[in-house]
């Protein structure tokens, strides 16, 4: 029974360290990400079985545009709409590497 108890709480904390690591993982890259420019939601779609919003987006640099998509967990539906202005933050060396916020989010305030 305690080799049972030992093993769960194991595997516990050994899931809870590999959720922080990539927590920290995509706050880094995020980090990364200090060009913006004004974005459109084109699609929002909720996803209940996962607890996840998937928001694709659309914006334009250096007049390309390009399209990405998010996923936002939990049910972002209050704050991602389709049609609804947005901001993209982006990588100014690969712009196609992005992410998108709120259209009041400051991409520079992240680093």
């Amino acid at each position: 029974m305690v080799k049972r108890i030992a093993l769960i709480a194991a595997l516990v904390l050994g899931v809870l360290l590999l959720v922080l690591y990539l927590s920290m993982r995509r706050s880094q890259t995020v980090a990364g990400y200090t060009a913006n420019a004004p974005a459109e939601i084109t699609s929002v779609e909720f996803r209940s079985s996962q607890s996840v919003t998937n928001v694709s987006y659309r914006f334009s640099v250096g007049g390309r545009t390009l399209e990405g998509r998010s996923r936002k967990s939990g049910d972002g539906r209050d704050r991602y709409a389709q049609g609804a202005n947005a901001r993209a933050c982006y990588d100014p060396a690969n712009p196609e590497r992005s992410e998108v916020f709120p259209a009041s989010y400051d991409c520079a305030a992240s680093r």
